[in-house]
């Protein structure tokens, strides 16, 4: 599979595997947009909160 930006997260991967071969409710561009900016900040937001609480420790 041929994708312009990888960031390694699986979840991504997923998404825009589904928009390519427009299975289902992810025939729709938007949908497709709005779920990868919801997965996206909801990664981000746990490694925020892991870093802050001090989980993430060398």
């Amino acid at each position: 599979m041929d994708h312009d930006e990888t960031s390694g997260a699986s979840a991504d991967i997923r998404v825009n595997d589904l928009q390519y071969a427009q299975v289902g409710r992810w025939r729709d561009y938007l949908h497709g947009e709005v779920v990868y900016i919801a997965l996206s900040l909801t990664a981000k937001s746990l490694l925020a909160w892991l870093i802050f609480a001090n989980v993430l420790r060398t």
